[in-house]
């Protein structure tokens, strides 16, 4: 009213009127119109200030920005209220349709080529496998109940798998990661796959056990059981009896030898005794040839002269020597003839004739089975008998006193009696009368007899059996002349026990005899590795004897085999059981009765390497054996191959048939080679062998040595002989500077000593010794090649395995197959080529625990045919045990049970343990492993039975004393406490007056492994531990000082809302040598926000502009990605064109072909994405170490995780593409990778406004970087691209020969959910587009009111002139 009166005042106030035509206008013309025209006028004047400059301008940017910083601060206010975005914040579960967890698994395709050949790995990706993250904050607390500008909290993520296969498939384009493809998904390739699917994969459980347990420790553990039962095959009995039972058949052709000429003391006492009658001694020690009576009882022997003529030689000697002037110096041989001086006597069959015999060897005058030499006495103890018979002798004859012509007359009677015992006694009846005695002796004699000279008595006749094991068999002539006459020794007589030949089937028959008749379990055969016997036992021994007694020819064996197998089983049966007499005559009476077998076998190699006979190394062996003492011949064997050569000339079991007494321990062992001369042949070092049986036996048994003095020496070994160590003066593919450090297959320089370990001191210097290669040693070896062809097929030695002849045929004979080894060079390397003999035990070493370990059951069940994909580098499971249930494999396992057996604590399969045979399996079933503790105590390991915080523990921690497992990391408040106690009790132990009570408690490796171990699982109370502690896949514990994180609320600066501050408690982190900083986003999605500036474009001007002053401000970001404790530099530095860097994004997100949205918003945002500066910051945060301690290069485009994990593992971009797009070489050394930098890089679609990422993905790949190693030697070495030692390989980027081989990749995705979307595009993101409307309306409803003002003022202006022009009478 005030104001309209005020117009109408002005208004008049306008009109100079006099004041009585005004009191006229006033009545007449009123101003109630003017007054409007003037009101609409200011209005239309102040709504177009207001809306079109006051309001968009000032006011609602003001209140834009207020409300906005609003929403975006997290602040205890909103913890009160239960807003919303607080609930989100706490409890994040979003769906697969705009979030998901996608894992991409490697698969190697081969495993084999990679191990055995050093090929690249061919890498192929598996997947996607589908999940969703869903992220719980707990124990939220604010730093300030007032101005709270710091929230903290502790969080743990679930991923859920994907029940949606397609919703993978969706991700995928809504990711953008379909760029230039029509149809990259082509036939469902990104579909979410099962996770219950097998793939062969990167064993990451090895790796990290290698790694933190050293390659040289897991190849000494491995190695062990190799070397124990190579002790105890060769000293523990199996070569021993091969070797003994080996000589039986010589040793029986000698003992029958020795009877039948023993028979001539049957005709000897025979003719003195008739003789007797009608002479005295002196006149039988007188008779001649003249005097002799014409017979003297022997026509009993068929004999029907007297050859008792023993005068006549001793006359005959005495014309010849006439050196001696009396006769009276010649002894009368009356005391031969007294059968009581039996020591020289002939006629005394137990001493005096088995002397005699000797001294007729000895000179030559009878002949043997075997070459001179070859006895069951030496020339030495044969000259020995006869200087003892000759003083004996002489004592007797001419008493005390003897002069020393009367000892060479007695010499000379001794010699002549000798002739006369030969000639007239031996050689004649030879075949006829001595034969026919001995094979009567060997049907009916049950005692033992004398076998030797030194009168050692033996059991060889079948009578034995007879008398003590019942024995009733008929025997007829023609077979026993079919068993041991010599005529009858022949290719073509199965039965005979001369002939090598028939050795083997003999010893096969004892064997199946002995050890499998009568049993009742069928794998008792198979189980024993007697199955080979089963023939030779019931067919061709049988059969042998079947076709004596039958007349059936032996010619054609196989048909006469056949014909017995016609025969009914009665009388298979009978001769099965005859066989099994024979065989147990030769292999258990004859060797086991006396000891005369064993005293053969002694005497049997004393003689041959006295005689230094066939020493093809031109170093004798000189070693006298003893009985007892069986342990030297296998170290003898094992040091130089001596026992070998000696029985067939050759240096190795393993061209020795593998049959009868030699068919034992495993197949692989023979193949494998089991003595180290054999190696030191392979090497072309026959130089190295060791000759004396004490090195031999210190070597061997630290080699096998289960303690942990023998587990350093092996360690030692393959330490020292693989590692090049720089000296600043050899130099070698760029390694050699002084403390230099590398892996090489063989470090021929190396000092293998060990002065610093006394209990070892001994063998290291038995390894130091030092051998030089030369072209006469490579002969040798050829030379060995050679003769061991020659027993074969010029000697026809049925015992030789000539295809294993090759195994010592060098490039003399064989240039390209056999060992390099020639006039010039030794493999390669010219002559003479140094080395030590650690280097030859090393590879011997070194091919035991990958042959008859490694390849036997535990990388692979069949080595014949490994695919080295069950274990070691590679590892076939299912995913989801490789990634949530956890995994084990039987290396490991193996390898624990070695690391702790001696703490009485091991592992088996809890189902099905042992296989059929007793031996134990290491690839266990779902059903888990059982933990066996002291004192019989025992945990089973299995997902789901166990606690997942003891089952996923980092170690197992057992009380030594009593079996106790402590739980230090467990969720279990009482289980943490009592090994905390424990723990204190072991640092300080209670002492009293009685006892010291000590607690030792042992650490075990866990064997079981996961990358995210339970993550599938609503288990939150392990979750939280296990994710609170950081343990990243399968890390230790305690790397950071909590589990809280802190984030900045914005409530003092909007700008840091949600930034991070800490990270378990830390503010930096030390990922190698210096810290990276804890800031950025995390997975908020949320960065610092431009508000009102940050609009790409304003729909009307605002303060002169078109655009936001802040919505190109942002130049870089930081993304800071929690699952590997990564702070992500984001920049556009990467994106080559505006298009890139700017884009308008539809949301919701589209997919391939999906159904077009009925409701949908576009927003300008700008994309960040890696780029090599993103990894470079991270790269340059320090230096890693290899596995010797040197120092490499982080290759571009990854990162170290080795701090948190424990091993070296590395995170980078997918296919490694940011190592090829930004200049590394690394992702050339795998196959199979596919980069690309588009689909695979990680990015942020940042919106300025509100500082959103409106799609935010992570994509990072999980790689293990492998070495080659004592252990996997020949990685990476196909075409000699790495050539260890080095430092050239990859760029000069480390030391050796290596890779990084990835594992897995993932995809951590989200986008802006619709609905959230939708609220932000309502209440902010339109607000400038509301703006610009209300403006249009202002424009609008001024101008209207400014027109209507106008015009009705002016007409009204008018009016009042007309009326001016008026003049009124009043």
């Amino acid at each position: 009213t005030a104001f309209f009166f005020f117009i109408r005042k002005v208004i008049s106030s306008m009109d100079n009127l006099p004041r009585a035509m005004l009191k006229k206008r006033q009545r007449h013309f009123g101003e109630t119109k003017t007054i409007y025209s003037v009101v609409l006028i200011i209005s239309g004047a102040c709504i177009l200030f207001c809306l079109i400059f006051l309001w968009p301008q000032m006011f609602m940017v003001s209140i834009f920005n207020s409300r906005l910083a609003y929403h975006l601060v997290l602040d205890i206010d909103d913890f009160f209220t239960c807003d919303r975005d607080f609930q989100d914040f706490v409890i994040d579960e979003p769906d697969s349709s705009y979030s998901m967890f996608q894992l991409y698994v490697f698969n190697v395709s081969n495993a084999a080529d990679v191990l055995l050949r050093g090929n690249k790995p061919i890498m192929a990706e598996t997947g996607p496998y589908g999940f969703v993250k869903y992220t719980y904050k707990y124990d939220v607390s604010f730093d300030n109940l007032k101005n709270s500008n710091e929230v903290t909290f502790k969080e743990y993520s679930i991923l859920r798998e994907s029940t949606d296969s397609a919703s993978c498939e969706d991700m995928y384009f809504r990711m953008d990661r379909n760029y230039l493809q029509e149809n990259p998904c082509k036939g469902g390739s990104c579909k979410c796959k099962s996770l219950d699917s097998k793939i062969v994969t990167v064993n990451s459980l090895f790796l990290k056990t290698q790694w933190q347990e050293t390659a040289d420790s897991l190849l000494s553990r491995f190695s062990l059981d190799a070397f124990v039962e190579v002790r105890r095959l060769l000293l523990g009995g199996p070569f021993i009896s091969a070797v003994k039972a080996h000589l039986v058949v010589r040793a029986f052709k000698d003992v029958y030898n020795f009877r039948q000429q023993m028979q001539s003391v049957h005709l000897l006492n025979t003719a003195f005794a008739t003789l007797r009658k009608t002479l005295s001694v002196a006149q039988i020690s007188r008779l001649t040839t003249d005097s002799v009576p014409s017979t003297c009882g022997l026509g009993v022997y068929s004999i029907y002269v007297c050859p008792f003529s023993i005068y006549s030689n001793v006359l005959y000697v005495q014309s010849l020597n006439n050196d001696i002037s009396k006769a009276t110096d010649y002894p009368s041989v009356q005391a031969l003839l007294t059968v009581s001086n039996a020591d020289i006597s002939f006629l005394n069959a137990e001493v005096g004739l088995p002397r005699w015999l000797s001294i007729c060897w000895w000179q030559g005058k009878l002949d043997f089975n075997v070459p001179a030499g070859f006895v069951t006495v030496t020339a030495s103890e044969v000259a020995a008998i006869y200087s003892a018979l000759i003083d004996s002798f002489a004592l007797k004859a001419f008493g005390p006193g003897y002069s020393a012509n009367q000892r060479i007359g007695t010499a000379r009677v001794v010699d002549t009696i000798t002739t006369f015992l030969a000639a007239n006694w031996i050689k004649p009846y030879l075949g006829s009368a001595l034969t026919k005695l001995a094979k009567s002796e060997f049907m009916h004699v049950a005692t033992p007899v004398v076998c030797s000279a030194t009168g050692l008595r033996c059991v060889w006749q079948l009578a034995y059996l007879r008398s003590h094991s019942g024995f009733n068999f008929s025997v007829s002539s023609g077979l026993v002349d079919s068993l041991i006459d010599l005529q009858t020794e022949r290719a073509t007589n199965p039965n005979s026990f001369y002939k090598d030949l028939n050795g083997a089937p003999w010893y096969n028959s004892y064997l199946y005899c002995t050890q499998v008749y009568g049993r009742t379990l069928e794998n008792d055969i198979s189980c024993s590795n007697l199955q080979y016997t089963l023939d030779d036992a019931l067919y061709s021994r049988p059969a042998g004897l079947w076709a004596q007694d039958k007349g059936v020819s032996t010619i054609n064996f196989t048909a006469a085999i056949h014909s017995f197998k016609q025969q009914s089983a009665a009388v298979r049966h009978y001769y099965f059981l005859f066989a099994c007499n024979i065989s147990s005559l030769l292999y258990e009476v004859y060797p086991n009765a006396t000891n005369f077998h064993d005293n053969y076998v002694v005497d049997y190699f004393n003689v041959y390497f006295a005689s230094n006979v066939g020493q093809a190394d031109n170093a004798p062996f000189n070693h006298t054996f003893k009985v007892g003492d069986w342990e030297d011949f296998g170290l003898a064997q094992w040091g130089g191959g001596f026992i070998t050569y000696a029985l067939e000339r050759v240096r190795t079991t393993n061209q020795i048939i593998r049959d009868g007494m030699w068919r034992y321990g495993r197949e692989d062992f023979y193949s494998t080679l089991v003595e180290y001369s054999s190696w030191a042949l392979l090497q072309g070092y026959p130089n190295a062998f060791i000759y004396s049986i004490s090195d031999a036996r210190v070597l061997l048994g630290k080699l096998a040595s289960a303690d942990d003095d023998g587990f350093e020496f092996r360690r030692h070994i393959s330490s020292a002989g693989t590692t090049f160590i720089g000296d600043g003066s050899h130099f070698v593919n760029g390694v050699g500077d002084a403390g230099d450090l590398a892996f090489t297959q063989e470090y021929n320089r190396a000092d293998f000593r060990c002065d610093d370990n006394p209990a070892n001191k001994a063998a290291c210097d038995i390894l130091a010794a030092n051998f030089t290669s030369s072209s006469t040693n490579c002969y040798v070896v050829e030379a060995l090649y050679s003769q061991c062809l020659r027993q074969s097929k010029f000697i026809q030695d049925n015992w030789i395995a000539v295809g294993n002849c090759l195994n010592f045929e060098t490039t003399i004979s064989s240039p390209s197959n056999g060992i390099k080894c020639d006039d010039y060079s030794i493999f390669g390397v010219k002559h003479p080529y140094v080395k030590s003999r650690g280097n030859i035990v090393f590879k011997m070493m070194y091919s035991y625990a990958l042959k008859l370990q490694l390849l036997n059951g535990l990388w692979c069940s069949n080595s014949d045919s490994c695919s080295y994909e069950e274990g070691g580098l590679f590892v076939t499971t299912t995913l989801r045990k490789y990634l949530f249930d956890g995994y084990t494999e039987p290396s490991i396992l193996k390898y624990l049970n070695l690391k702790h057996q001696q703490n009485n604590i091991s592992f088996q399969c809890k189902k099905q343990p042992f296989d059929s045979c007793g031996l134990q399996r290491y690839s266990c079933s779902d059903d888990g492993v059982v933990m066996n503790l002291p004192l019989n105590q025992s945990v089973l390991l299995r997902y789901n039975s166990l606690p997942k915080d003891e089952y996923f523990a980092p170690y197992f921690e057992i009380v030594g004393e009593t079996g106790e497992m402590l739980w230090p990391f467990s969720s279990n408040s009482s289980k943490a406490v009592r090994a905390q106690l424990l723990h204190d009790f072991e640092a300080t132990p209670v002492q009293s007056n009685s006892t010291n009570a000590t607690v030792t408690i042992l650490r075990v490796q866990n064997p079981f492994f996961a990358l995210y171990p339970a993550w599938n699982t609503a288990d939150k109370p392990f979750l939280k531990e296990y994710q609170c502690h950081f343990r990243l896949f399968g890390g230790l514990p305690g790397r950071f000082p909590s589990c809280e994180d802190t984030l900045f609320t914005g409530r003092d600066l909007v700008n840091k809302s949600l930034s991070l501050i800490k990270f378990h408690g830390n503010t930096s982190i030390y990922g190698l040598d210096r810290p990276m900083p804890v800031n950025g986003s995390s997975s908020n999605s949320q960065f610092p926000m431009s508000l009102w500036n940050g609009f790409s474009s304003f729909p009307y001007t605002y303060l002169g502009s078109s655009g936001g002053a802040d919505y190109v401000s942002m130049k870089r970001m930081y993304r800071f990605v929690k699952q590997h404790a990564l702070n992500l530099l984001l920049s556009q530095d990467p994106l080559q064109f505006q298009f890139q860097r700017d884009i308008t994004l539809s949301i919701p997100l589209p997919t391939f072909g999906g159904v077009a949205p009925s409701k949908s918003y576009s927003l300008s945002v700008r994309r960040f994405a890696e780029s090599a500066e993103s990894w470079n910051n991270i790269r340059r945060l320090g230096t890693p170490r290899d596995s010797n301690g040197m120092p490499y290069n982080i290759p571009v485009g990854m990162a170290s995780l080795e701090t948190f994990v424990g091993f070296p593992l590395y995170v980078g971009t997918p296919h490694q593409y940011g190592n090829k797009k930004w200049g590394g070489i690394e992702y050339t050394l795998v196959l199979g990778l596919a980069p690309n930098d588009y689909s695979q890089r990680s990015y942020v679609d940042y919106d300025p406004v509100t500082g959103k990422a409106l799609r935010d993905v992570v994509r990072q790949q999980v790689e293990i970087r492998v070495e080659a190693n004592a252990l996997l030697p020949a990685l990476f070495q196909s075409q000699d691209r790495c050539i260890p030692p080095t430092r050239l390989f990859a760029g000069r980027s480390g030391f050796g020969c290596f890779t990084y081989l990835p594992v897995l990749w993932f995809e951590d995705s989200r986008s802006v959910k619709f609905d959230s979307f939708s609220k932000l595009y309502k209440h902010f993101y339109n607000r400038p587009g509301r703006g610009r409307l209300l403006g249009i309306w202002g424009i609008a409803l001024g101008l209207v009111l400014l027109i209507w003002g106008t015009m009705l003022f002016i007409s009204e202006s008018y009016k009042r002139m007309k009326f001016q022009q008026r003049v009124y009478v009043d």
